[in-house]
């Protein structure tokens, strides 16, 4: 699980946000194909207090889809209306496991609980609490 929340956005590619945002180059990313859940810190806050307050047992949390590092890239630059290019170094890391989601069915089911923000929204969000 990848987390996007108010002061930050943690991805695989650790600290490409700041080189959006700051740099005027962009590093070359190892890999733009590796696909990972991305959910906003106050979903995830809002489904530990139900899981926590709520009938016990194991969640699964997250959006229930996965986004490229690319796609992630591309909607910051997006957001910022910015050109900057980036380029792909093509180093796949060792057993990288290239998509990664969580199944939410089991809290839906429980708790009807859904995440409320899009990886859009969440990006906006910390993008503009980091300017």
């Amino acid at each position: 699980m990848e987390l996007t929340g108010k002061r930050i956005l943690v991805t695989g590619t650790n600290g490409f946000l700041g080189q959006l945002l700051f740099e005027e180059l962009i590093k070359k990313v190892n890999d733009l194909r590796p696909k990972r859940d991305y959910i906003y810190i106050d979903d995830l806050v809002e489904a530990l207090v139900l899981s926590v307050e709520g009938s016990p047992g194991i969640y699964n949390v997250g959006s229930g889809y996965s986004v490229s590092v690319e796609e992630v890239i591309q909607e910051v630059l997006g957001i910022l209306g910015s050109d900057k290019s980036y380029q792909d170094k093509g180093i796949e890391r060792p057993n990288e496991i290239f998509e990664l989601y969580a199944d939410i069915s089991r809290i839906r089911s429980a708790f009807g609980w859904e995440p409320g923000t899009s990886i859009q929204e969440g990006i906006r969000r910390c993008i503009e609490s980091n300017r």
